[in-house]
């Protein structure tokens, strides 16, 4: 009981002295005060204060530490906002997450406002993170951690085949031996390939891409073996 007490006595010691802060405008005293501050507990005190409140002590913290606060607060603290209150540096934030507290973080905000974040990303990373918010959060791909899946780019089409099957992937990042994007390719380009073909082997190849798409869209093993 006495710790409980103490404790509450600590935050709102902490909250008064960040609230005098703000209201004298000292960002310089205030960002060297929050310094001692781990991110859980800023999150704690960033809970404590008003909307008008939040935003200005948000935008005194480094980055870092920053992204690590938001990485810290509750759905229901909407964290979302904090990133909304310093739009210049949200990108720069987001990157500072990891990719799965990044896609929980901007799935709550608007399409228009996800997309102006991911367009300031580079490439990939925004792709990531696309992939990701396509998920729904309580499926499995909304809570798995997420593995980057490649396709090397002397691979023989029967084998890409069969990694987007067990994968039920509908394209994947084809890479160079040393691991550097050359292209995408998808279960359209497989299509074409094996529509491409000649004589029995079209035949053969554009059974299993229906296959292959057929488990990709129905979350079923096809009956075809290579």
């Amino acid at each position: 009981m006495g710790s409980e007490v103490s404790e509450e006595l600590t935050h709102k010691s902490n909250l008064e002295r960040v609230r005098q802060l703000l209201e004298e405008g000292k960002d310089e005293r205030l960002r060297s005060y929050l310094e001692g501050f781990h991110p859980s507990d800023l999150a704690d005190l960033i809970e404590l204060l008003s909307e008008e409140e939040r935003g200005p002590v948000f935008r005194v913290l480094p980055d870092e530490v920053a992204s690590e606060t938001l990485a810290e607060m509750e759905d229901e603290e909407h964290p979302e906002d904090l990133l909304l209150a310093d739009p210049e540096r949200a990108a720069e934030l987001v990157r500072e997450l990891s990719f799965d507290d990044a896609a929980d973080i901007i799935g709550d905000l608007s399409l228009d406002q996800q997309r102006e974040i991911l367009a300031q990303l580079p490439a990939e990373e925004a792709d990531e993170l696309r992939d990701l918010l396509a998920y729904d959060e309580e499926s499995a791909g909304g809570v798995m951690t997420t593995e980057v899946v490649t396709a090397r780019e002397d691979m023989l089409l029967t084998d890409v085949m069969k990694l987007l099957r067990d994968r039920r992937l509908s394209g994947l990042p084809v890479v160079d031996e040393e691991g550097h994007l050359v292209g995408i390719v998808s279960i359209n380009d497989l299509a074409l390939a094996a529509a491409a073909a000649e004589g029995r082997s079209r035949t053969e190849r554009m059974r299993q891409v229906a296959e292959t798409l057929a488990a990709i869209c129905q979350h079923r093993e096809p009956s075809f073996s290579d």
